[in-house]
């Protein structure tokens, strides 16, 4: 890749040039990360975490207490990956240029890009247990943010009142972004339960959904207390719009909306400024 073209290229041009079929393709990427940040100075400092199966990349801008913005680059067999989870990274990488063009005052923010989430979050596992969480304020999560126009918050209960949910939720207000909050996980697990399992009450993982996905929902919930089966859970999530290419080799950028890519980096954004401005 030309990183010069990388730097100036628009998230959704990002993304295609971020899928690819299979790991070692998302392990060039994540190298051309590294060598990306270090030829713009894009953050002030970049942790390549190597733990026995895998490798985890963070960068970050600024100092303590910071705010997380996650994704993860790895994939499934057999799938580009396009949605899952390119168009989180391209969100993170977007998200990461604003905010060096325009620093923020009181807080850090942290982009992470984990591996291995697919087998069960050991990527975001590694880095909690070597890490911790205490330099951390919360962590905005990101699954599957390339199409729809209403805002997925998952993990999620109505009691939950923290300063990133709640940020997040009053932008997207101004914007006319309906959200919503979701208890339960639909899609297997994702890379905020790793710090929610560590104590950070304020962390999860954003999706971006249409109407049609949120009519499946209350047939999904139905189901899952009524005790089926994962197999017959599945049959009722794939009829979800969201998860048509999901997991599969149609997973590629032209079921990638770009004015979704920067609905979300912009709402990420607007509320990790707003954090910022009002911190003390």
């Amino acid at each position: 890749m030309d990183i010069s073209k990388f730097f100036s290229a628009d998230i959704y041009e990002m993304v295609q040039q971020i899928e690819g079929t299979d790991k070692l393709k998302r392990k060039e990427n994540l190298e051309f990360l590294v060598e990306l940040t270090q030829f713009r100075n894009l953050v002030t400092h970049i942790e390549n975490q190597e733990y026995s199966s895998g490798q985890n990349l963070y960068f970050s801008l600024g100092n303590s207490p910071y705010i997380g913005i996650g994704s993860h680059y790895d994939v499934v067999e057999n799938s580009p990956g396009a949605n899952d989870n390119a168009s989180a990274v391209a969100v993170t990488i977007d998200v990461l240029r604003k905010i060096k063009e325009n620093p923020l005052r009181n807080l850090g923010v942290k982009g992470f890009f984990f591996d291995e989430e697919e087998l069960g979050l050991i990527g975001s596992r590694a880095y909690v247990e070597r890490y911790g969480i205490n330099d951390l304020l919360g962590v905005y999560n990101m699954e599957l943010v390339g199409n729809g126009n209403i805002l997925a918050l998952w993990s999620v209960d109505e009691k939950q009142d923290t300063l990133l949910l709640r940020t997040l939720e009053s932008e997207a207000r101004k914007k006319g972004i309906q959200t919503i909050r979701f208890p339960r996980i639909i899609a297997n697990t994702a890379d905020h339960m790793s710090f929610r399992k560590k104590g950070l009450e304020d962390s999860f993982t954003l999706t971006m959904i249409t109407e049609e996905d949120l009519k499946m929902a209350p047939l999904y919930y139905q189901a899952l207390n009524q005790g089926f089966s994962p197999d017959e859970l599945w049959e009722i999530t794939e009829k979800a719009p969201v998860f048509k290419h999901y997991h599969k080799p149609t997973d590629t950028s032209e079921h990638i909306d770009s004015k979704t890519l920067e609905l979300v980096s912009d709402l990420l954004y607007n509320s990790i400024r707003t954090i910022d401005e009002n911190y003390k």
